[in-house]
């Protein structure tokens, strides 16, 4: 069976219907005080024409909690909620406390939509064939793969401002609003950052403390430059690996290796790359990317530890087959089954309404002249956006202003490996926000709690007492790098 594969999240995606969406309402009560008590609903509705859903985790247990409830918002833009809701179990459990977690319109990933893509998992990138003769050598072209997806979706620049990051604030305003919660949490990753950040401005009586994981900050002049944040991150990444005797590369030009070797999938002559699961052996297929494609894929490898620890091995081939056999391992790791992470249609008109698309193009461009080797990537991403944006007819600003600063404790986190938004990007954009405590954890990466058990203990106890300054619980060894090193059978 050929599996097909994807190198980021917003490479493609879904949304959702009215028609199929009715039919879930009819089970889902309306929000009301005292549904989170213990034995009240999972789910339930804002009284309001949005249809905006309240999911409602519960420690496990059936134990009751007297702390806040914990408003968790995502990233994205549209991510599902719902295909987070394990490790949202997870949260509730190990902080006993409750997690509301809002499912906007168009982010239901059970309801089918007049959102979703012809076909829905039509436009992946990455199609894996059964035998290396059958692999077709993949394009730095965007255009293709988005061509039916597009075309299914039409123009939507109507819909942006129902989508929005504003509108979504409200909503989940609202909403918290109908179970009449005095006071909550929030805790917000990447793009969730700024729906939190507008939500605390419009209630700041409600909120009592937030947290914005790994923050989006388009308002910061560096933030746009992907090619530059993707090398800082790659060089602490190098420098990380300097001195850990494991190390296969010791820290040697490892940036450098990586970006320049890769230029050889690009050639016509190149093999086609085997792809195994990393389990069993079992082949899943051969693939010949470009190199556009495998440089994003280092991107996404930055943002987990384990992946991360892949990288030096890769940077350490001897030879041209070596690199592809190495890199086939990290691409493996992405075989994908049939449940997309986030909406392709409502992450688009986001970010082309909202971003001021000229501004990242520019960048991009005055990267691609200072990084050559990364110019495969940065040309594919402003030629794929600017794509995107015109087929969609959204107009983009020309500007994006700073949110307000919050009234309330706000604790910032940012990870050292992070290319997405970059510690220092997001230290730019907090330096004179007196309500802000800021915390850098090193080896760490885009949305930092993943990265250790540590940084969840900090958050907690953040929550706990807003106020204190209490230092971080990790140590040395909870953020290592977990350097791959094959393992040898004599």
């Amino acid at each position: 069976m050929i599996k097909a594969l994807s190198t980021l999240a917003f490479t493609f995606g879904l949304a959702v219907t009215s028609a199929a969406q009715k039919a879930v309402a009819d089970d889902i009560p309306v929000c009301e005080p005292g549904m989170l008590d213990v034995g009240g609903p999972s789910r339930c509705r804002a009284p309001t024409s949005d249809a905006t859903d309240i999911l409602i985790i519960r420690p496990g247990g059936g134990m009751t909690t007297t702390r806040l409830p914990l408003v968790y918002i995502f990233g994205g833009p549209g991510l599902y909620p719902d295909r987070q809701f394990p490790r949202m179990q997870a949260l509730a459990n190990r902080w006993q406390r409750v997690l509301l977690v809002a499912v906007p319109p168009g982010l239901d990933s059970k309801a089918p939509s007049d959102l979703a893509c012809a076909g829905e998992l039509a436009p992946r990138l990455w199609e894996a064939a059964e035998t290396p003769e059958a692999a077709r050598p993949m394009t730095n072209d965007p255009v293709p793969p988005l061509r039916a997806c597009l075309d299914h979706l039409g123009k939507l620049g109507g819909r942006a401002a129902d989508l929005g990051t504003v509108a979504t604030a409200r909503r989940l305003a609202g909403a918290l609003a109908a179970l009449n919660t005095a006071k909550v949490d929030i805790l917000a990753e990447s793009y969730g950052a700024r729906i939190a950040l507008d939500v605390a401005e419009l209630r700041p009586d409600l909120v009592q403390a937030l947290v914005l994981d790994s923050p989006e900050t388009p308002w910061v002049s560096s933030f746009w430059h992907s090619g530059q944040n993707l090398i800082i991150a790659l060089d602490n990444l190098q420098e990380a690996c300097r001195y850990r005797r494991k190390c296969p590369t010791r820290g040697r030009y490892m940036a450098e290796k990586l970006l320049t070797r890769l230029a050889a999938f690009d050639q016509a002559s190149a093999p086609a790359m085997r792809l195994r699961d990393q389990m069993s052996g079992e082949t899943l297929g051969y693939v010949k990317p470009a190199q556009a494609h495998l440089e994003l894929r280092l991107v996404s490898a930055l943002a987990s530890p384990v992946e991360a620890g892949h990288l030096p091995y890769i940077a350490a081939s001897r030879s041209d087959a070596d690199l592809q056999r190495r890199f086939a391992s990290l691409i493996s790791g992405y075989v994908l089954d049939d449940t997309p992470a986030l909406s392709f249609a409502v992450h688009h008109i986001v970010r082309c309404s909202e971003w001021p698309m000229a501004r990242w193009h520019r960048a991009l461009d005055a990267d691609a002249a200072t990084h050559p080797a990364l110019s495969p990537m940065l040309t594919y991403l402003k030629a794929r956006q600017q794509h995107i944006c015109t087929a969609l007819d959204v107009a983009s600003p020309e500007s994006i202003a700073k949110p307000s600063a919050p009234q309330m404790p706000t604790f910032v986190l940012s990870g050292t490996l992070d290319p997405v938004t970059p510690a220092s990007s997001v230290d730019k954009a907090f330096s004179s926000d007196a309500m802000v405590r800021r915390g850098l954890y090193v080896n760490a990466g885009h949305v930092v709690q993943l990265a250790a058990g540590c940084v969840l203990d900090d958050i907690d106890a953040f929550f706990r007492s807003p106020e204190a300054q209490a230092p971080t619980t990790c140590k040395r060894d909870d953020l290592q790098i977990p350097f791959f090193q094959p393992i040898s059978v004599r």
